[in-house]
């Protein structure tokens, strides 16, 4: 019996420590060598970009859209207007970035850019 409550208790445990899914990231935060990005969730598919650079007190804020691509360990958020689109893969602790090929209005396969996730809850 004891075994028993033991490993209800065990199992319990790990679904209460488990790793944050994909689907219910609130914020994440990518630092670079200059730079601090915090990608806050404000609405459904609706995110918020607060742009630090160089430790100044100025932030600027841009406004994404989370894409329908979401899994359980990674999600895309879009900033259409300047032809961008940021790929977070909760599992490597990874940000991607791709640059919209204007020619063909489709995004590379390779990233642009990659910098690690510093944080997300």
């Amino acid at each position: 019996m004891k075994k028993l409550l033991f490993t209800l208790a065990l199992f319990v445990g790990m679904k209460s420590f488990a790793q944050v899914n994909a689907h219910e990231v609130a914020e994440v935060v990518v630092k670079t060598d200059k730079e601090v990005m915090t990608f806050i969730h404000k609405d459904k598919e609706d995110w918020e970009m607060q742009h630090l650079q160089n430790g100044e007190k100025d932030v600027t804020k841009v406004q994404l859209k989370e894409l329908d691509d979401v899994t359980d360990h990674s999600f895309t958020l879009e900033l259409k207007e300047m032809g961008m689109k940021i790929k977070f893969d909760l599992t490597t602790k990874k940000a991607m970035m791709f640059q919209m090929d204007h020619a063909t209005n489709k995004y590379p396969e390779t990233a642009n850019n990659t910098s690690d996730i510093a944080s997300f809850k």
